[in-house]
């Protein structure tokens, strides 16, 4: 179809927007408009034939220019679509390439509104707005505590934008999926969430040498790592597949301020300082943070430290891991605690909302990737493939985790950087973690959209992956 061709079509289907779409704002056919123009490479005032690119540019264009004329079309199929607070928030590029989605669907006077989507080779970007239609139980910081996405994995949530007048929070879901998500039915659902985030610091006024001293001996058990539910640790427990910690609830102490907790008990094992806490099963089960130790100035003092999450409880008929948690400090005698007052810093919730909204579409690849086989070594395990893809990179690696009951990973911290053939470089500002049966994906997220055509290689800590053939 020649340009001008498409041009009487956008126009006839301008005609069909006026028709069928009432509320469709004038300025927002303006924007519209102007972007169609952009994409087709034509001039607002007139219409001219741009001139003589290659190829490859006229291929780009006209993938542009399509992408647009599905926007238009989708005004009709789907109501009126304004993607420009969207487009403001994430970028002209990822505009580009936008799939627009606009489903909503309504619980207790909140509403779920699916904007739009973005599915490469590889992953998937999820774009939706929740709005409080009846009270003010959305916020900026809100955070989707339990939600899914059908056949993908890795999933991450976080808020992009908040409209305060609209008490509108605009978020972004990125998972992994690609190939098997093209063309296919995606369903999206939340049931539950947390508003009303706030950080905290406490002076627990704890004076922990006397709390220690007045036990006199610690009291330990061996808790089954099939009972670990999260957090890491040093112990060796290949003989016994246990751990020991702390007997549960050899105390119940309050701390002021942290009504949503107490602590469970407080001793030395294995030469480190264990601290157990038990959280209450309302917010005490979402507030999240540490412990850790200052001096009497209020200075911070450093400690190796690390934390187990085990045990369970039961809300309803759902089981949910995490009864207890451990902070375990690097300080192996009562003497080093004099001078030095527990802290806290934690976020802490004001609401926790439940609820069923779930919106089901279609998504489809704007493709992209390339692929290269590889054999770099990191700890634990050795980069067998790198995936570019227009969203981001995937390092899949294969290798004996950590801890094989948990199937823990390391938490790789790579210096990623993306190289283009202009000599510009970019790195991406987000990593993820997921497993599959036989491998592990390290996957670093761009801010910007990759063209992965102009990807000449990827550099992982100094290493050279050529991209450019």
């Amino acid at each position: 179809m020649k340009k001008d061709e498409l041009f009487l079509e956008y126009m006839e289907s301008q005609n069909s927007i006026k028709e069928y779409a009432g509320s469709f704002k004038k300025e927002n056919l303006i924007s519209i408009k102007q972007k169609f123009y952009e994409k087709a490479g034509l001039n607002n005032s007139s219409v001219k034939i741009p001139e003589k690119r290659n190829r490859r540019a006229k291929f780009r264009t006209w993938i542009a220019a399509t992408l647009v004329f599905c926007l238009l079309t989708g005004v009709i199929a789907f109501g009126v679509i304004d993607m420009s607070p969207l487009i403001n928030i994430i970028g002209e590029k990822f505009g580009t390439v936008l799939q627009p989605i606009n489903m909503a669907d309504e619980y207790d006077g909140i509403e779920l509104k699916t904007l739009a989507a973005i599915n490469d080779d590889d992953m998937v970007y999820i774009y939706f707005t929740l709005t409080d239609l009846k009270e003010n139980r959305i916020d900026s910081k809100i955070d989707i505590y339990d939600f899914v996405v059908k056949n993908t994995m890795g999933l991450n949530c976080e808020v992009i934008g908040f409209d305060e007048a609209t008490k509108t929070a605009t978020l972004r879901i990125t998972g992994s999926g690609g190939r098997k998500l093209n063309g296919k039915n995606l369903s999206m659902r939340i049931d539950r969430f947390l508003t009303g985030a706030k950080r905290h610091e406490f002076d627990t006024g704890l004076n922990l040498a006397e709390i220690i001293y007045d036990a006199k001996n610690t009291e330990t058990e061996f808790i089954s790592l099939d009972r670990i539910t999260g957090g890491s640790y040093s112990q060796d427990t290949s003989k016994n597949k246990k751990i020991e910690l702390l007997k549960k609830d050899g105390l119940s102490i309050s701390i002021p301020g942290m009504d949503w907790l107490v602590i469970s008990n407080i001793g030395f094992v294995n030469g480190k300082l264990h601290i157990q806490v038990n959280p209450d099963s309302n917010m005490g089960r979402f507030n999240h943070g540490y412990f850790y130790f200052a001096d009497t100035m209020g200075d911070p003092v450093h400690y190796n430290t690390e934390n187990i999450y085990f045990g369970e409880y039961k809300l309803g008929n759902i089981t949910h891991g995490g009864d207890y948690i451990e902070y375990i400090f690097d300080i192996s005698d009562i003497k080093e605690l004099e001078g030095l007052k527990l802290m806290g810093a934690f976020t802490v919730y004001d609401r926790y909302i439940s609820g069923k909204w779930e919106n089901r579409f279609t998504v489809n690849s704007i493709g992209g990737s390339k692929e290269i086989d590889t054999n770099i070594a990191i700890e634990g395990a050795t980069i067998k493939k790198v995936v570019l893809s227009p969203l981001g990179i995937n390092f899949v690696a294969q290798g004996e985790p950590i801890d094989k009951e948990s199937q823990q990973l390391p938490m790789y911290d790579f210096d990623v950087i993306i190289h283009y053939e202009n000599g510009e470089s970019e790195k991406p500002y987000t990593v993820m973690y997921y497993a599959e049966p036989g491998q592990y994906n390290i996957k670093y997220v761009s801010s910007e959209l990759i063209d992965v055509e102009k990807v000449t290689s990827v550099s992982i800590n100094g290493e050279l992956i050529d991209f450019s053939q």
